[in-house]
């Protein structure tokens, strides 16, 4: 998990997805809340609102999190899984206050350490940075959000966050924490460039020949395995395509990847999908409030990687 040191954590919100965003990320988003910090704070917190940012910002400079920055916040659309999302109190015409400028420096700078996001500034979803909401158009939301006079603040907000550089890196040098559970460090995020065992078992999943790094040629096979799943067509292995490769396993199967549940459900690693499997998959079920039927599908392949 990934929270802040310098943040308020004030989550998890219900409106997020687990294990869902992309490191590296791209970038930190502005956002303008159209309201106050108590308010939004509350709206993120109903899960009949749908929406949510990893950050929030006062206009006193309280600096809040919301979303683990592991998890995908529903912020901006399309962009979800590839940015981090702050919100700053006030309304379209406002300018950041003082305080929010240095709010949202720290968190800049944090990611400028942690996952290598460069102080710059950007007006592109495909160039990384300090980026903004409207900058996505329609597929963003929000075209307007959070307006210029917070837009061309942006030079400010990265000027304060180079002079965080010894501090920023004190904020991310805890270890990097293990997975929460073996099947998570067995099946990490994967993109294109990602080489080992992984990636081997990931191609035969796919069912595609070849070795070695994860290449355009898995990249593409992976994309058109997502369309035909109804999936984020991005060409990264994710947890949600990694529990839809799996193929379904129910009593009586047999194999590696009969073996490689088992492990995950810390039971005997017979191989064989057998008694002890079922019961231990639907006490697993049962345990996630999901239909407890003892079969392994995508939603209870799912359930691994926040086990």
């Amino acid at each position: 998990m990934a929270r802040f040191s310098q943040a308020e954590w004030d989550g998890p919100v219900p409106n997020r997805t687990v294990g869902q965003i992309v490191h590296p990320v791209m970038g930190l988003v502005l956002h303008i809340e159209q309201g106050r910090e108590a308010g939004t704070n509350a709206w993120f917190h109903n899960p009949a609102s749908q929406v949510s940012a990893h950050f929030g910002v006062s206009k006193t400079g309280l600096l809040q999190q919301w979303v683990d920055t592991d998890d995908k916040a529903w912020a901006i659309g399309a962009g979800n899984r590839l940015w981090i999302s702050v919100e700053n109190e006030g309304f379209a015409g406002d300018v950041l206050t003082a305080e929010q400028i240095d709010a949202d420096a720290k968190v800049l700078a944090w990611l400028h350490v942690t996952d290598d996001v460069p102080l710059l500034t950007t007006d592109e979803p495909s160039t990384r940075g300090l980026g903004w909401h409207g900058m996505g158009g329609e597929a963003w939301g929000h075209p307007d959000c959070p307006g210029p006079r917070i837009v061309a603040q942006r030079a400010q907000i990265i000027e304060k966050a180079k002079t965080y550089g010894g501090l920023a890196q004190s904020w991310a040098g805890a270890p990097t924490p293990t997975p929460a559970n073996w099947f998570a460090g067995a099946h990490p995020m994967l993109r294109e460039g990602a080489d080992g065992t992984a990636v081997a078992h990931a191609r035969a999943l796919l069912g595609i020949r070849g070795e070695g790094a994860f290449d355009g040629a898995m990249s593409a096979a992976v994309k058109t395995f997502q369309s035909r799943n109804a999936l984020d067509i991005d060409g990264v292995i994710g947890p949600d395509t990694w529990s839809h490769l799996h193929p379904v396993l129910r009593s009586g199967a047999t194999g590696p990847v009969v073996t490689e549940v088992q492990r995950a459900l810390a039971i005997a690693e017979s191989g064989t999908y057998d008694a002890q499997t079922v019961a231990a998959v639907r006490a697993s079920q049962a345990r996630h409030q999901i239909a407890v039927d003892g079969v392994i599908g995508p939603l209870t392949y799912a359930t691994f990687f926040v086990a």
